[in-house]
């Protein structure tokens, strides 16, 4: 009977009348007893999700189905102010859609009715991990506006990318943007190639996205990606503001990934590379050799893509010059074509380079100095590889290397 209580209560609360009202007292009793009619109180259309399944719960014609208090008051203490305030329709219609992409799909049916989530463990996912470039000295003098609509622009685009590709948005820290394939649904067969063919798009669609709407000479962003494949736990984190999160090394891993990438490029663990050449034998990598990661010593890392063609070279070496000239406050004006005119990255399968027909890796000649680009861009489309066999046989011979 006190559950009945709760549920009446909760009818009040968002209907703002009482149940039955202008119904006849005896006949509304011999109604709720009688166990054919099971007379209850409606569901107010004003009830959010969560607080419905509280109600029908406490409604509950088996004793033995309803909630405890104590599971109750649980229930309610993890409903956010937001959730529970009465609404429309319409409003409800949003925010539904909004919870669904920002948690998986069953754990947002979980979240609603109040349930317990427990951890899940993946034992292969991939990660993209990105930074925009220079955001700091970029936006120094810029009002908390002007920066909330830049990210607002350019991560709104990454999520309609996130759409497109069927992978899912963990979460943006700041800048920084996190995205996973084979996560919440099974994509076992591609996805790190699901996510390398967002990772592409992703740095086209920042060569394409001013960084001041009012200023075009201020140029595009300009982002760093990494990726990384391996385990990870899943879990929701928090009960007034609950945060679907990942946690393990690998995705500490894919962040030094895009730490140690290089302007608008795409640094590839080992293990993302050979997960790659597995799941698209057409992708072009160059070996990058051991690379100094912090935290984790040397690491055998890989680039997308090739330096070897004009258009790769040029856009580049213009996103260097960007950012050279804004670390020293000077006017983009200066650059010798503007940003967002770069000319696109030409796409791998396009790039006229030998490649390993196992993995498609071409090995990287050692890079000296930033400026190399530009030298490269001069060159056009000279050939820059002539082992690609060799290459094979040296790349099986480090398998040892950490990943």
């Amino acid at each position: 009977m006190e559950l009945s209580r709760s549920a009446v209560i909760l009818y009040e609360v968002y209907s703002r009348k009482e149940p039955y009202e202008n119904e006849n007292a005896a006949d509304v009793l011999r109604s709720v007893a009688d166990q054919e009619v099971q007379k209850r109180p409606g569901v107010p259309e004003s009830m959010p999700q969560q607080m419905r399944s509280i109600m029908g719960d406490c409604l509950d014609e088996e004793a033995g189905h309803r909630p405890l208090f104590e599971e109750i008051n649980t229930r309610l203490k993890r409903v956010t102010t937001i959730a529970a305030n009465p609404t429309n329709s319409g409003s409800v219609a949003v925010r539904e859609q909004r919870f669904e992409e920002t948690f998986p799909a069953y754990i947002a049916e979980a979240l609603k009715e109040g349930h317990q989530i427990e951890p899940d463990h993946k034992d292969m996912v991939t990660i993209f991990a990105s930074d925009i470039v220079q955001f700091d000295k970029i936006s120094a003098h810029w009002s908390e506006a002007k920066v909330k609509g830049l990210l607002d622009r350019f991560h709104g685009k990454l999520d309609e990318l996130c759409r497109k590709h069927d992978i899912f948005k963990v979460h943006a820290i700041g800048v920084s943007y996190f995205a996973v394939a084979n996560l919440v649904k099974d994509q076992t067969h591609d996805h790190c190639k699901r996510v390398v063919d967002f990772a592409k798009e992703a740095i086209l669609v920042a060569t394409q996205t001013l960084l001041d709407d009012g200023d075009p000479y201020m140029g595009s962003v300009v982002i760093r990606v990494g990726i990384h494949c391996g385990p990870v736990i899943a879990g929701v984190v928090g009960q007034r503001m609950p945060r679907y999160s990942l946690f393990g090394d690998t995705i500490n891993t894919a962040m030094k990934m895009e730490s140690t990438s290089d302007l608008n490029r795409i640094s590839l663990s080992k293990r993302a590379a050979v997960i790659l050449g597995e799941q698209d034998p057409m992708a072009v990598l160059e070996d990058r050799g051991p690379v100094r990661i912090n935290g984790k010593g040397k690491m055998h890392c890989f680039w997308l893509g090739t330096t070897s063609t004009a258009s790769d070279a040029l856009g580049r070496t213009l996103a260097k010059k960007q950012n050279r000239l804004i670390a020293t406050g000077n006017n983009m004006a200066q650059l010798s074509a503007k940003p967002e005119q770069a000319p696109e990255m030409m796409p791998p399968e396009q790039a006229p380079l030998a490649t390993s027909p196992s993995l498609g890796l071409v090995p990287l000649k050692e890079e000296e100095n930033s400026d190399n680009d530009e030298e490269v861009a001069d060159a056009g489309e000279s050939a820059i590889t002539d082992g690609a066999e060799a290459f094979d046989s040296e790349f099986q011979s480090n398998d040892d290397s950490p990943v």
